[in-house]
C-alpha cells in the first residue's frame, strides 16, 4: 500500500496517519540534532574568534611588550616577536570570520530549529486527529499539505546526522508503542498492522 494515498478506507487511513506521525517524529528528532550541532559548532567559532582578537590588541602594542621585556628578561624573547604574534591572531579573526560567513552555521541552527518545531506540531496534529474520532478527508489532506510545506522549506538534515539521530528515533517509537495501540484498540483495529518500527 502506498502511504500517501488518500484512500475512503477507515483502516488505511488510520496507518497511513500513524506513517506520516512516524516519519514527523524522525524528521524533528534529525532537525533538533542538527541545530545542536550547528550551534555547538557556532558557539567554537565565535568562542576562537573572541579569543584571536583579543590576541591582537594584546601584542599590537609593542611600546608595552617591549617596555616589559626589557624589565622582565623571561618575557624578552616573546615579546620580541609580538608583530609575528600579531599577524597570527590576525590571521585567525579573519579565518574565523570567513569560516562564520560562509558556512553561516548560527542561520542553519536556527532553521533546523524551525524545522524540528514545525514537525513536533505536525506530529501533534495527527495526534489530535487520531484521538479525535473524525479521520476526514479535509484532516488528512491538511496534515499532508503542512508535512509537504515543511519538508520544502528547510533544509535536509546531513546524511551523517541524520543517522546518528536513529537512536533517539527509535527510542521515541518505543515509547509510543503505547499510543499507537490505544488508537487502533480505540477504531477496532488489528494491531499486526503496526509493522515494525522503520
Amino acid at each position: 500500500m502506498n502511504s500517501d494515498i488518500i484512500t475512503e478506507d477507515l483502516e488505511s487511513r488510520v496507518i497511513l496517519l500513524m506513517n506520516w506521525r512516524r516519519r514527523a517524529i524522525r524528521a524533528s528528532n534529525g532537525h533538533y540534532l542538527s541545530s545542536s550541532y550547528c550551534r555547538f559548532w557556532s558557539n567554537i567559532l565565535i568562542l576562537f574568534n573572541i579569543i584571536s582578537a583579543i590576541a591582537v590588541l594584546f601584542f599590537s602594542n609593542n611600546k608595552f611588550f617591549n617596555s616589559i621585556g626589557s624589565t622582565e628578561g623571561t618575557f624578552s624573547g616573546i615579546f620580541q616577536n609580538s608583530d609575528i604574534l600579531t599577524a597570527i591572531a590576525g590571521l585567525f579573526v579573519v579565518l574565523t570570520t570567513a569560516i562564520q560567513y560562509v558556512l553561516k552555521l548560527e542561520i542553519k541552527s536556527r532553521d533546523a530549529k524551525s524545522a524540528g518545531n514545525d514537525f513536533t506540531n505536525i506530529k501533534r496534529n495527527i495526534e489530535i486527529i487520531l484521538t479525535g474520532g473524525d479521520i476526514s478527508t479535509d484532516s488528512i489532506q491538511s496534515i499532508q499539505i503542512s508535512h509537504t510545506h515543511t519538508s520544502r522549506n528547510h533544509e535536509l538534515v546531513p546524511k551523517r546526522l541524520w543517522s546518528r539521530s536513529e537512536r533517539k528515533t527509535q527510542a521515541a517509537f518505543a515509547e509510543d508503542r503505547e499510543f499507537e495501540r490505544s488508537v487502533l484498540k480505540r477504531f477496532g483495529l488489528d494491531e499486526g498492522l503496526l509493522g515494525t518500527t522503520d
